[in-house]
């Protein structure tokens, strides 16, 4: 996926078609516009922590709201009692009640969602979000956490539960703990940030 337009670009859009509904004379920051105007949001489902650093890190890049996702009944502390949890929940395809952490804004245009990659696809709670949610027009762009795995088919399910949106195909981040990493996270996603290409 090679960048073309880089996010400030896509800000200045955004601030743009803005102003074809009456927004002439504002000369605030297009980051600024799009951050208090909630076009931006990055929605994510952390259980160790490693998902929200990303998301935060994000965050730091974009200038986004953060909104985190939070199952109302919350997963064992132990490991194996989680992967049992997570596995029911993930084969029959489950979508249990979720909190957010705060609003999330339904005019966000560019929505980033994070999760860790648990059985090849997206955490129960990130399909409760996708699925309680209007995405159709909007852009999806998945950050994926994972030991091992990659994004395994997290695009493609959201694609799936979100079909009327464009997803993009994504960035996938190995867990620093099991994995070698060639740079640090920030700096990963700093990198991956600059090549994002939200015009097609």
């Amino acid at each position: 996926m090679k960048i073309s337009t880089p996010l400030n670009v896509l800000f200045a859009t955004l601030c743009f078609q803005s102003f074809t509904f009456g927004a002439f004379g504002n000369t605030e920051d297009p980051i600024s516009q799009a951050e208090k105007s909630g076009d931006m949001q990055i929605v994510y489902f952390s259980k160790t922590g490693n998902t929200e650093k990303i998301a935060k890190y994000i965050q730091e890049e974009t200038g986004g709201n953060l909104v985190k996702i939070s199952p109302q009944k919350p997963y064992p502390e132990d490991y194996n009692e989680t992967t049992e949890v997570a596995r029911k929940e993930i084969q029959n395809e489950e979508t249990p009640e979720i909190i957010l952490d705060k609003e999330y804004s339904e005019n966000a245009k560019i929505i980033f969602i994070g999760s860790p990659c648990w059985f090849g696809t997206i955490a129960s709670p990130v399909r409760t979000f996708l699925s309680t949610h209007n995405f159709d027009g909007k852009t999806i762009i998945p950050f994926i956490t994972h030991g091992g795995s990659e994004m395994g088919e997290t695009v493609e399910d959201i694609k799936t539960i979100c079909p009327k949106a464009t997803v993009k195909d994504g960035k996938a981040f190995g867990d620093p703990k099991l994995i070698r990493m060639a740079k640090p996270q920030n700096e990963e996603v700093k990198d991956w940030i600059k090549t994002i290409d939200i015009s097609k």
